[in-house]
């Protein structure tokens, strides 16, 4: 009966989202790159940041300063793309629905560059005060300048420009203008002969829109996918990896609809099993549903017997609230919205979550013990502008690991951006004894305040001071029965994060004081609650000082790589140490070498001085390497190795060759 149930549930998952995948609509730009400053006003409301990941609807507009650049998809289709250089932009109509495609946009200052897919024939325009230019599957940019004078420039296909009167109407006919050459529209109405492009046209455009970082205005090279003044890592907004590629080595689309599967041996441990995954994808709106039904099963015994799956405990639905339990965990995640707007709600995996600027918890993931653990984790956030705050939850089935931080941008101004936050998070049971364990919780203050960009340099000063606290149940870390109190010592950071051409940087400073761990709950936290619990309770060191230097890019089309390293110094049992953390991650994207693309990632950390080179690959390392190779259109061939903590604190090593299939 129980197999009956899972196989029905399985079916009809399957077939909701396969029944919508192509009727879904996502009329909105969905930023994807940002550079130096950029802002977002919807209607007669307030300017507020723009940040990579949120989705612009009619009725929007943009600006981005000096310097500044936006890059923005035409909902999910990647091979359509608007950039705004230096200006205001309102997005007047947007239609993406599969059956109807409609894009128009009214630009009022600066330089407007588009590549438009064929998918929108007629329907996509750029308007001036003084022109108007509408496209059929092409690549071009308008420029409309404080002396109303419109220009429009060419690189690919054609565009129909025509004149318009002071109150917006048509004038005289529309001209064609092809590919190589430019036209302009002055304010009287006179719409020049065509004239050819020259190369620094194509240059203060930084396009032929080919998304290629290789030519940028103003000499920077690309643009990065996070807002100044927020978390890092070379990812969207959401936590996912840009490319859409998982902690487990599976691709998935990073925005829109679509759908994945796989199938090959995994080893996990040592045993083989054979993996079967379908991740469908449906964009709804705001509204994302990312699937991901896997089945790992022995070869050797018939398929149809669920009890000896290795993930068997995934579908045994055996009371009400386990089948919801077990329900959710067929979905990757569920979100609406994106990070950085008033609204954002996400449910299902969590990856490398920051709160602040990551003092106390700083990329937090709940996959890391994947796939022998799933958790179902919340991330719920508010940004009005002025308040907001930012929160999460690590399993909503067993509720024990949370937390959150509440901000203020209290002035105008000049100081608009100026920031306060307070942040709290909490292990309430950090061992699975029910006589020995203990509640750990950090609290913290921070400030930031982004100071004016200078080009190719954007900055951003920060200070964060936290406390670490904990009370005892029964005996831990050598204390009986301590009663909760700040006791687990405090720490100072502070120091400056921006973007120097492309690339990202952050440099800090940080004093510890009384055994303060930073960042105690970080992406190893899941395995060593009870470990780092008994170290912070028992505490034997003076203070430590230490730093901070993280740097990295991400170009849209090449991939990213992300360094970080901190190393402190101090007194353990009387003896000068120190100890050092780093994490290197990297991506390379496809298209830049032919057939193949490939995904890496590294953490290491408790490494003491000189050992930090030794032994690369052994105790205190998680690493994921994923290389994948394209057969044919829309299948690949996917080899995973990862190095990860399993039950107990023990690390065990997965392997998997699987072909890996996609719309």
């Amino acid at each position: 009966m129980r197999n009956g149930i899972r196989y029905v549930v399985l079916l009809v998952l399957l077939c909701a989202a396969w029944g919508t995948l192509e009727a879904q609509e996502n009329s909105a730009l969905v930023v994807q790159q940002v550079i130096g400053e950029a802002q977002v006003k919807q209607g007669e409301g307030t300017w507020g940041p723009v940040r990579v990941g949120m989705r612009l609807v009619p009725g929007m507009r943009v600006r981005a300063g000096s310097g500044s650049l936006l890059k923005a998809s035409l909902g999910s289709d990647m091979s359509s793309l608007v950039t705004l250089r230096d200006g205001v932009m309102e997005v007047n109509e947007l239609v993406l629905a599969a059956s109807s495609r409609t894009a128009r946009f009214t630009l009022q200052s600066g330089r407007m560059a588009a590549a438009v897919s064929g998918k929108y024939q007629n329907d996509f325009s750029v308007r001036t005060r003084t022109a108007v230019a509408g496209v059929r599957g092409t690549e071009y940019g308008v420029e409309y300048s404080d002396d109303e004078q419109s220009n429009v420039y060419v690189f690919r296909g054609q565009v129909s420009v025509q004149s318009l009167d002071p109150l917006g109407q048509p004038r005289g006919e529309s001209r064609s203008v092809n590919a190589g050459q430019k036209v302009v529209v002055r304010p009287t109405g006179e719409v020049t002969p065509v004239a050819p492009i020259a190369q620094t046209d194509e240059n203060r455009f930084a396009m032929k829109v080919d998304k290629s970082p290789d030519k940028q205005d103003d000499g920077n090279k690309s643009d990065d996918k996070k807002d100044d003044g927020k978390k890092d890592g070379g990812k969207s907004e959401d936590g996912n990896k840009s490319s859409g590629t998982s902690r487990d080595g599976s691709s998935s689309p990073s925005t829109g609809s679509g759908w994945t599967g796989s199938i090959g041996p995994v080893v996990i441990g040592d045993k083989t099993w054979t993996k079967m995954l379908l991740a469908p994808q449906i964009q709804l709106g705001k509204l994302t549903l990312a699937f991901y039904v896997p089945v790992y099963y022995d070869a050797n015994e018939p398929i149809w017997e669920t009890s000896r799956w290795y993930n068997a405990d995934e579908y045994d639905f055996e009371n009400f609230g386990d089948f919801l339990h077990d329900l959710l965990l067929k979905f990757r995640f569920i979100q609406y919205g994106a990070k950085g707007e008033e609204v954002f709600v996400k449910v299902g995996s969590i990856d490398d979550f920051v709160i602040g600027h990551g003092f106390i918890m700083n990329n937090y993931n709940n996959m890391l013990q994947f796939p022998s653990i799933r958790k179902i984790g919340l991330q719920l956030d508010f940004d009005f502008g002025a308040v907001g705050f930012e929160s999460m939850m690590a399993d909503v089935h067993e509720t024990k690991i949370f937390g959150g931080r509440a901000y203020v941008r209290p002035f105008t101004g000049f100081l608009d951006q100026l920031a306060f936050g307070l942040s709290y998070v909490t292990d309430i049971r950090t061992a699975p004894d029910i006589n020995n364990y203990a509640t750990v919780f950090g609290t913290g203050i921070d400030f930031e305040f982004p100071l004016p960009s200078l080009g190719v340099l954007t900055w951003m000063v920060f200070a964060d001071y936290a406390t670490l606290g904990y009370k005892t149940t029964g005996t831990v870390g050598g204390k009986t029965d301590e009663d909760i109190g700040f006791n687990g010592g405090h720490g100072w950071t502070y120091g400056l994060k921006g973007r120097i051409l492309f690339f990202k940087y952050q440099l800090a400073f940080r004093n510890l004081s009384g055994g303060f761990i930073p960042e105690y709950f970080d992406s190893y936290y899941d395995v060593e609650r009870q470990v780092r619990a008994e170290t912070l309770i028992g505490a034997n060191r003076s203070d430590f000082n230490g730093w901070l230097f993280e740097t990295g890019f991400d170009l849209d089309t090449v991939g990213y790589v992300k360094l970080n390293f901190q190393e402190y110094y101090g007194m353990q049992g009387g003896v000068a140490t120190t100890d050092n953390k780093l994490t290197f991650g990297a991506e390379l994207k496809k298209g830049v070498v032919p057939k193949f693309h490939a995904m890496f990632l590294y953490e290491r950390t408790h490494v003491i001085g000189s050992e930090l080179f030794d032994s690369i690959f052994g105790d205190n390392t998680v690493t994921t390497l994923s290389v994948f190779y394209e057969v044919s259109d829309g299948v690949e061939i996917v080899g995973t190795y990862r190095r990860f903590y399993e039950k107990g604190g023990g690390y065990t090593g997965s392997y998997s060759l699987e072909t890996q299939m996609g719309l």
